[in-house]
């Protein structure tokens, strides 16, 4: 199994390389100042120039919707970034948005037409991606987010990673939709984490990620494996009204405040292989197409559970061995 995670790194980190390491020439970066101001990195998109900066402080609010004109005829307007944005090693100090509502009521919301990387960078407020469009690569790998961010309604359609980030803040991801491989091995989630109505396209991971606050997987919908595997949740637990075509993999895992499994569909399998669970457990009114793996379940000593009504899709009752 270990084997297999570092294949998976190693496929990944090569998979995420060229957004991170774009050629220089005919590349906007600044070789001159250690602090960038947001305003100067605007126009550099407005001109249609890649941008490129390294161990750089980034300061004032950066709003990458305001690349675009904001087309005051309609509800919602779009801003284009048509060009690949490169930042390693940068500190944010202040928010970074791809949406935003002017005084008018119009909503600018950003489609990122080529790859984006943030890699090992720090954002130190507030970062909001909300219905953005990544139609290249997205990469956030061992990134530090020290305040809320949302990319609810983001839509990511080829790979994307955030892969040793550390979210110190909320995190939602409700309506995103992930349509490549998603990577969030070894990922820190240290508040509230939801993921409501959110839809994984292609396997997803993450495997050996802590799981701090409260963490709600519901209305998701997953045709590929979503694998959990080593994963720590310290908090309450939900995975509900879903449908995981794929099977969903929490093996391995520790759950030191609970599970609830509940309602949901599973038309491969759910495995809990060696799971480590404490607390209240409530599991019920799911429906399987084969045999859930509840082998070498160890319990706490605060561990309950409420049992019921789970069955085969050929109406066989299970007979849980939790």
């Amino acid at each position: 199994m270990k084997n297999i995670y570092l294949a998976f790194i190693i496929l990944a980190t090569a998979f995420f390389t060229t957004a991170c390491n774009a050629p220089n020439s005919g590349y906007a970066n600044d070789n001159k100042d250690s602090v960038i101001k947001a305003e100067k990195i605007i126009k550099w998109l407005k001109s249609g120039k890649n941008v490129v900066l390294k161990n750089k402080t980034i300061s004032g609010n950066l709003d990458f919707s305001k690349a675009y004109p904001v087309n005051k005829n309609i509800q919602v307007s779009s801003a284009y970034v048509n060009t690949e944005l490169n930042f390693i090693n940068c500190v944010f100090e202040d928010s970074v948005s791809a949406y935003n509502t002017d005084k008018d009521g119009v909503v600018s919301v950003t489609i990122f037409e080529r790859n984006v990387c943030f890699l090992n960078c720090e954002f130190s407020k507030g970062v909001v991606f909300k219905q953005s469009d990544f139609r290249g690569r997205a990469n956030f790998d061992q990134c530090q987010f020290r305040g809320p961010v949302s990319f609810d309604g983001a839509n990511f359609r080829t790979g994307t990673s955030f892969c040793s980030s550390n979210f110190h803040g909320e995190v939602s991801f409700v309506s995103a939709v992930f349509n490549g491989r998603t990577n969030f091995l070894k990922t820190f989630f240290r508040e509230t984490l939801m993921c409501q109505f959110t839809r994984f396209n292609d396997y997803t991971m993450f495997a050996d990620s802590y799981f701090y606050g409260y963490t709600e997987f519901s209305k998701v919908y997953a045709p590929c494996t979503v694998d959990f595997t080593n994963a720590k949740f310290l908090g309450r637990s939900l995975f509900t009204n879903s449908t995981y075509v794929g099977g969903l993999k929490i093996n391995k895992c520790e759950f030191k405040q609970g599970l609830s499994i509940i309602d949901n569909m599973f038309m491969r399998t759910l495995e809990m292989f060696r799971a480590s669970i404490d607390g209240a457990v409530i599991y019920k009114n799911n429906i399987f197409v084969s045999e859930p793996n509840f082998s070498e379940i160890q319990h706490g000593d605060n561990y309950t559970i409420d049992n019921s009504n789970n069955s085969l899709i050929q109406q066989t009752i299970l007979k849980s061995t939790l």
